[in-house]
């Protein structure tokens, strides 16, 4: 059996815990000139100690809006308090990045990168487009071709690997030539806005990955970026159900406790 995973004793209940936090929205676009990706929400590992008869309080960080940070995701009660930070926000036009867990893409031109404080730095926008957001386990990239989001990290506790905190791409500029967008990176980042081929709209990070929006495209007139996804929370152990809370699942000897909204997590 694993170490992180031993059996409840009669004081509490050993268990690991995924903790996610919300992706950070992607910057705005103005006129032909576009915003940076979002940065992916921060994931964290861990194993914990919850007593018995005790109400954990589980909280899911929101994505980000357009130019918005991550919400925090936290779980929290007697002897138990871990959270993961929100994703950095993608700067606006001419704007720097935000600063985050991973820190957004900046946004054309100019923009800096925004700071990873646990995981990645975003880009700085490039020649022609936003920067990418930063990932749980990349950077996000600064290039004309594709400024990616960075990737996230994977995690099995759901009873699959599952990636989670990717960072959304840099939009592309309509100025110096059409551009593309920059793909999101894995683990739920969004793809920036492009306008090449044709216009195309940023895509909003997946909801319960952490992962960053897409930069808004330069296509002449104002355009928002997208929103970051939402964080996640999963508790599992080994053995029989011994607590109450989120959609409750099993898998390879472990019940699995998934939290996609708010709620409470109580050891029996």
């Amino acid at each position: 059996m694993p170490p992180s995973a031993l059996k409840a004793a009669s004081s509490g209940l050993r268990a690991d815990v995924l903790l996610v936090g919300g992706g950070g929205g992607g910057g705005n676009a103005s006129g032909t000139f576009a915003g940076g990706g979002g940065g992916g929400g921060d994931v964290v590992a861990a194993a914990r100690r919850f007593l018995r008869g005790t109400a954990y309080t589980v909280t899911i960080g929101a994505g980000g809006a357009a130019s918005t940070a991550g919400g925090t995701t936290s779980i929290s009660g007697t002897a138990v308090s871990d959270s993961a930070t929100g994703g950095g926000d993608g700067g606006d036009t001419n704007g720097a990045g935000g600063s985050g867990a991973n820190g957004g893409g900046g946004g054309y031109s100019g923009g800096a990168a925004g700071t990873g404080s646990t995981g990645f730095n975003g880009a700085a926008a490039g020649t022609t487009n936003g920067g990418g957001g930063g990932g749980d386990s990349q950077a996000g990239a600064i290039s004309a071709a594709n400024p990616k989001g960075g990737d996230g990290t994977a995690n099995s506790y759901s009873g699959s690997s599952v990636t989670y905190g990717g960072g959304g791409g840099g939009g592309g500029n309509q100025s110096g030539g059409l551009q593309p967008g920059g793909a999101g990176g894995t683990g739920g980042g969004g793809a920036g806005g492009g306008a090449s081929p044709g216009t195309a709209s940023p895509t909003a990070g997946i909801v319960n990955t952490g992962g960053g929006g897409g930069g808004g495209q330069g296509s002449g007139s104002s355009n928002a970026g997208a929103a970051g996804g939402s964080g996640i929370v999963i508790v599992r152990y080994y053995g029989a159900q011994r607590a109450t809370g989120g959609t409750i699942t099993s898998s390879g000897g472990y019940t699995i406790h998934t939290f996609t909204s708010s709620g409470t997590f109580t050891v029996s």
